[in-house]
């Protein structure tokens, strides 16, 4: 009864995956425009707006490891999602298109991880029956994510299972990863 509830997951994913992929470009761009002597001093400011956003939340910055644990045993609050979905991403885009090194797989997830849990908690708000643990939906739409991002579904779907160790959700899995890339494919 859930699996239109991980459709949904997946379409969202698909969508914001687009977005994802489409984000860095102009920040790489925007960033070998300033002349050599001043990249260090945008990287700086960039790096200053990334503290200054841990200084609030320190769930805001680093690989994302504690936003995703608490996306993942649900403590996150419906309306701090979206918040904290937008300020992560553009965190990553810009500190993405400095070329400072540093990942985008942790912080991709984590985002996907957000994703389904707004989803989640939503259907569950709406049909607690159908969606019983909005948690669940976290895990899916980390696997969602990085399908829409990568355009990989297998592998995105592979991963969670080694991730988690639990095959019960392969069926969820597959709806979500596969309308994940669907939508990614044809927009």
């Amino acid at each position: 009864a859930s699996l239109p509830m991980f459709a949904v997951v997946g379409i969202l994913a698909g969508l914001l995956g687009v977005l994802f992929n489409r984000g860095p470009l102009p920040t790489i761009q925007w960033y070998t425009r300033i002349p050599a002597r001043f990249s260090l001093l945008a990287a700086a400011v960039t790096g200053g707006l990334v503290g200054l956003a841990g200084w609030f939340s320190p769930l805001l910055i680093g690989s994302g490891h504690a936003l995703a644990e608490s996306a993942l045993q649900g403590e996150l609050v419906l309306i701090a999602i979206p918040v904290f979905f937008l300020v992560r991403f553009l965190l990553t885009v810009s500190s993405y298109g400095t070329g400072a090194p540093g990942g985008i797989f942790a912080p991709l997830l984590v985002l996907g991880a957000l994703i389904g849990l707004a989803v989640g908690q939503i259907a569950h708000a709406l049909w607690p029956a159908i969606a019983p643990i909005p948690a669940a939906f976290a895990v899916v739409g980390m696997a969602a994510y990085f399908t829409a991002i990568v355009r990989a579904p297998l592998t995105g779907i592979m991963l969670i299972i080694e991730m988690t160790g639990n095959y019960h959700q392969m069926l969820p899995l597959l709806v979500s990863c596969f309308c994940a890339y669907a939508v990614a494919e044809y927009l």
